[in-house]
């Protein structure tokens, strides 16, 4: 069913398809956008563990890395803060202000956060 008057929208998400900037744009032009973005930290930083299989989405197969070695966990953390940093910049020139909650922790605190953030602002 499609809103006809203007709304709270929650998105909840991780955020990692392609071409949802352009949907959440859609949005926000007729509604009130609050993404709610979920983060897992082991998506941010990796286990000093051996080897490891992963799928990889670019090439479209699994790959095997070597984790013991300090270079590859540190790649994988600089490219994980570049992508989270550019995550935010997109949602911030859309114009919204986004919810920040991890996977095993509370939501309170950080819906607490946002919702007396906005209303200081208004």
């Amino acid at each position: 069913r499609v809103l006809t008057r203007r709304a709270g929208v929650f998105v909840v998400s991780d955020f990692q398809s392609p071409d949802f900037l352009d949907r959440l744009r859609i949005i926000k032009r007729r509604h009130d956008l609050i993404p709610v973005w979920v983060r897992d930290e082991r998506e941010q930083r990796l286990p000093a563990a051996r080897f490891v299989e992963l799928y990889d989405a670019e090439l479209g197969r699994r790959v095997t890395v070597d984790l013991s070695r300090r270079s590859a966990r540190l790649a994988f953390e600089n490219d994980a803060a570049r992508r989270r940093d550019a995550l935010r910049d997109a949602l911030r020139r859309i114009g919204v202000d986004v919810i920040e909650v991890q996977t095993g922790a509370s939501f309170i605190e950080p819906l607490r956060r946002f919702f007396r953030q906005r209303g200081v602002r208004r």
